[in-house]
C-alpha cells in the first residue's frame, strides 16, 4: 500500500462534440496483450453482456462516455469487447474484458448520478424506462413515478450473476472511515507510529468477536490466515515498514534466510492491532467481489465482515486511542526514506 492510499446520444458525432468535453486518457490496447480472467469471472460470465453493434456506456476516469461494441471475442476464459468511443477517433478503440472496471455497472451508475443534469445522453438499455408523455399522466401517477423510479432502475439494472457481485460490499461505518483518515494523517504528515507489538492484537479482537457472535472457527481461522498473508504487501504504509523489519530482526538468526519470516517470531496477527484490522476490512470491502468463489459464499463473508465492522464501532473507545501514536526520531525518518 502506497502513501497516497488511505485515495450522449448514440448518434453523437465528431462535429457536434463540445470543446468543453474532456479528452479521454485512453491507451490503445493490442488485441494479443490480454490478461487472464479470474476463475470467479469465468464461472459467472457464460454469455457476452454486449453484442456486436450494441451501444453502451463506458467509464474513463470520472467521466461516462457513450460507446459502441464493434467486435466480441472469447479467449477461452471470458468474453472481451472492442470498444469504440462515439465521436472519437478509432485510435482510442480498445479491447476490454467483461470484468474491466470501466464497464463496472456500479461505478457507471454512480458517475451518472454525480453528473446529474449535465449528462444529456440516454442511460444504458437495461436502465431505460418506458416514457410517458406528461400530458397523459395524472398528477398522482406523476408523483408516484418520482418515488419509485430509483427502485425500478435498481431492479432491472443488475441482470447477470457477475453484475450482482459488484453489490457485495458492506456499509462501511463512517466512524471507521474517519479513523482511517486520522491514521493516515498521523503516519504520513506527523511521522508517528504505534509501537510493536500492539497491546491489543488482531487475534485478540477476532477471538473476542468469535465468542460474542458465536462465529465458526473455520471462518475466524480463514480471516487470521489471510491477514497474515496480506499485511506485508497491502496493509502497511512505506513509513511503517522499517519498524516492522526492526521488530522481526530481534528473532532472526544468522542461519535463516533473510527473505523468510523468522520462525520464532509471532505471526502478524499477534503483532498488529485495531487500526490494521480496520485497514484489512476496508481492503476486503473493495476486493471481495473479485474473490474466486461463488456468489453465496461471498455473500456470507460480506455479512460476517459487516458484523465485524459494526462490532469494532461498538468497542471503539476501549480498543483505540490516538494516544497510542508515538513520535519517531530523525534517524528513523532517514531509514524510511521519507521525502520532506
Amino acid at each position: 500500500m502506497s502513501d497516497e492510499e488511505f485515495t450522449l446520444d448514440d448518434n453523437y458525432e465528431m462535429d457536434c462534440r463540445r470543446l468543453s468535453d474532456p479528452v479521454p486518457s485512453l491507451v490503445e490496447r493490442i488485441g494479443g496483450h490480454k490478461r487472464q480472467a479470474t476463475e470467479a469471472a469465468v464461472k459467472d460470465i457464460l454469455k457476452p453482456r454486449f453484442q456486436k453493434g450494441e451501444s453502451l456506456k463506458c467509464l474513463d476516469g470520472e467521466e461516462v462516455y457513450a460507446a459502441k461494441c464493434l467486435e466480441i471475442d472469447h479467449d477461452g476464459n471470458q468474453w472481451s469487447y472492442l470498444i469504440h468511443y462515439n465521436g472519437w477517433s478509432k485510435t482510442y478503440d480498445e479491447w476490454m474484458f467483461d470484468d474491466d472496471a470501466r464497464l463496472n455497472p456500479m461505478k457507471i451508475q454512480s458517475a451518472l448520478l454525480r453528473q446529474g443534469s449535465e449528462h444529456t445522453g440516454p442511460l444504458p438499455e437495461a436502465r431505460r424506462l418506458e416514457k410517458i408523455k406528461s400530458s397523459d399522466r395524472k398528477p398522482r401517477e406523476k408523483r408516484k413515478n418520482k418515488t419509485t423510479k430509483a427502485k425500478q432502475v435498481a431492479k432491472v439494472y443488475f441482470t447477470t450473476e457477475y453484475e450482482r457481485r459488484f453489490r457485495l460490499q458492506i456499509n462501511f461505518p463512517h466512524e471507521l472511515a474517519r479513523i482511517l483518515l486520522d491514521d493516515q494523517e498521523f503516519i504520513i504528515r506527523h511521522r508517528k507510529l504505534i509501537s510493536l507489538p500492539h497491546q491489543l492484537t488482531v487475534e485478540d479482537i477476532l477471538l473476542n468477536f468469535k465468542r460474542t457472535f458465536s462465529i465458526e472457527n473455520e471462518t475466524i481461522d480463514g480471516m487470521i490466515s489471510f491477514f497474515n498473508t496480506l499485511v506485508g504487501c497491502k496493509l502497511l504504509y512505506k513509513f511503517e515498514r522499517p519498524a516492522f523489519a526492526d521488530y522481526l530482526s530481534k528473532f532472526r538468526t544468522t542461519s535463516e534466510n533473510g527473505l523468510n519470516y523468522p520462525a520464532s517470531a509471532a505471526r502478524p496477527v499477534r503483532v498488529f492491532g485495531f487500526i490494521h484490522l480496520v485497514r484489512y476490512i476496508a481492503y476486503l470491502n473493495e476486493e471481495m467481489c473479485e474473490l474466486p468463489a461463488d456468489y453465496d459464499t461471498i455473500k456470507k463473508s460480506v455479512d460476517i465482515l459487516q458484523k465485524l465492522a459494526d462490532y469494532l464501532v461498538d468497542e471503539l473507545e476501549s480498543m483505540f486511542s490516538v494516544q497510542d501514536y508515538e513520535n519517531t526520531p530523525p534517524e528513523y525518518h532517514r531509514r524510511a526514506q521519507v521525502i520532506w
